[in-house]
């Protein structure tokens, strides 16, 4: 009988958005500072409130996204392996868009405005994916 490992949780993860990557230690708790100091030009005029983290996990064989709720955010960061990558979109309400100007005016391009995702596998059958937005 073969024993399962037990992940260990990740010591940095991967932030990304568009093509810039960034080395961070996972956040305790749920930090929307973080994203914002790590891509300063494209995420400053973005509010907290419109930060938002999300997963990827595969259900059905399929990947779906799954918004990870501030109460469930320890549970979330302590499956992340190591490097596992974090993308962020802005969203308004419950719908997740690429351009800000739909709630803010901002002076940087939309085309920098781009999903930042966080992508990462806790386990052989999950894909996770952050999102900021």
């Amino acid at each position: 009988m073969q024993r399962a490992e037990i992940p260990v949780a990740a010591d940095i993860i991967t932030y990304r958005l568009g093509s810039k990557l960034v080395y961070v230690r996972p956040a305790d708790d749920y930090e929307a500072n973080f994203a914002q100091k790590e891509f300063p030009e494209e995420l400053a005029n973005v509010p907290r409130e419109r930060i938002s983290f999300m997963i990827s996990a595969k259900m059905n064989g399929e990947s779906r996204v799954v918004r990870i709720s501030e109460s469930a955010w320890v549970g979330a960061v302590t499956r992340l392996l190591r490097g596992e990558v974090i993308d962020a979109t802005p969203y308004i309400g419950t719908r997740f868009t690429t351009s800000l100007s739909e709630t803010i005016p901002v002076t940087i391009p939309q085309r920098k405005i781009i999903a930042i995702i966080l992508v990462w596998e806790a386990l052989k059958t999950s894909a996770f994916v952050y999102r900021f937005g």
